[in-house]
């Protein structure tokens, strides 16, 4: 400890940071790691049953169908 607090400010912000980041790193790829666990455990098919969220198809075919009136033109050209 005597070592470094002897070092010159500079080299200790240098060795601070290198820490730093490294512990940030080692702590990402623990965080990563375990959310990776937890996805490849959670059972997805099962929890949209729980939800019974009804389909996209069955409520778009629910809906009005709209019968639109034909509009015709007719293209007059000046030449």
């Amino acid at each position: 400890m005597k070592k470094i607090q002897n070092l010159p400010e500079q080299t200790r912000k240098i060795i601070l940071w290198s820490v730093t980041i490294a512990l940030g790193l080692g702590l990402f790829a623990l965080y990563a790691k375990n959310v990776q666990e937890k996805l490849k455990s959670f059972e997805f098919k099962k929890t949209k049953e729980k939800l019974s969220l009804p389909s996209f198809r069955e409520e778009f075919e629910k809906l009005k169908k709209i019968d639109f009136p034909k509009i015709e033109t007719e293209i007059k050209s000046g030449i």
